[in-house]
């Protein structure tokens, strides 16, 4: 069973090495999106203890970590073009599977429950 819940403080550091597995891939690919600096274990911290920080399970276990921030992001009002809506949105940031479960669908699986998500709140 696949499921997005809140991340709690203990899953730190399960959060933590997925992000850095997920820095280690961009790297392999040849990109940067992620810094060695950020995301961190501050950061991640912080988005659990702000409600914004997630986790995907996979059959209970923790195979991805996601921020998803229901309250808008400032910077985007300043952005070139216009933001095409008013209504309330969510944005996911910091989003990466473990290296485990790579390759099985789990990205779109996740991303799904985030919508429906969004819908419930």
């Amino acid at each position: 069973m696949n499921e997005i819940e809140l991340a709690h403080v203990n899953d730190v550091d399960r959060c933590l090495e997925i992000i850095d597995s997920g820095k280690k891939f961009q790297n392999d690919q040849g990109f940067v999106e992620w810094t060695d600096d950020y995301p961190n274990r501050e950061s991640i911290l912080e988005d659990i203890l702000a409600n914004k920080g997630f986790v995907l399970r996979v059959d209970g276990i923790i195979a991805g970590y996601l921020r998803i921030d229901f309250t808008g992001m400032p910077y985007y009002k300043e952005i070139l073009g216009d933001w095409h809506t008013e209504d309330p949105y969510a944005t996911v940031h910091s989003f990466t599977i473990a290296e485990e479960y790579r390759n099985q669908g789990l990205a779109s699986i996740a991303l799904e429950l985030v919508e429906r998500l969004t819908y419930a709140c």
